[in-house]
Order: C-alpha cells, then sequence, then structure tokens
C-alpha cells in the first residue's frame, strides 16, 4: 500500500507532535501579543487559533475565512469591536 499507511508509525508521531508544538508556540505568540491588551487565557487562544486554522481550511477563498471567526470569538469572550481584535491577529 502506498500513501499515509507507508510511513512509520515513529515518522508519523513525530510529524504530528511536531505539528501541535508549532499550533501551540503560534497559540503562545498569539496570548503574548494579545496580553498588551485584555486578552490572556492561553486555553481560550489556542481553542480559538485551532477554530481560525479550521476556518481557513474550509473557507473557499484560501486563508481569509479564519481571521474573522477569530475576531468574532475575541470579541464575543473580551466585548470591544472586531477592528480591535483584528488588530491583534
Amino acid at each position: 500500500t502506498e500513501g499515509i499507511l507507508a510511513i512509520p508509525a515513529l515518522t508519523f508521531l513525530a510529524a504530528a507532535g511536531l505539528a501541535l508544538l508549532g499550533f501551540l508556540c503560534n497559540s503562545v505568540r498569539w496570548s503574548t501579543l494579545a496580553r498588551r491588551g485584555r486578552c490572556s487565557d492561553l486555553g481560550f487562544m489556542a481553542a480559538t487559533y485551532l477554530a481560525g486554522v479550521l476556518g481557513n481550511v474550509l473557507s473557499p477563498g484560501a486563508r481569509f475565512g479564519g481571521e474573522p471567526v477569530k475576531a468574532f470569538l475575541m470579541r464575543a469572550r473580551y466585548g470591544g469591536g472586531i477592528g480591535e481584535h483584528m488588530a491583534v491577529i
């Protein structure tokens, strides 16, 4: 068989771990930037970041869909305007 089944399990797990580490690093970076405002909950920021990634994957506009999702979620949690949150994103 070819495809993903041909990849050794250890290699697959290492790649998945590195991808998750990348998401975590981006969430920490984003949370650090947002902390200068009033958004500092790392767990919420990580979930919002992943929701934005999902929006990017599902939207037909390539890299457009996730940013409005993130801004909407941040506005729903912290209040303020969409533009205020877009500045962090």
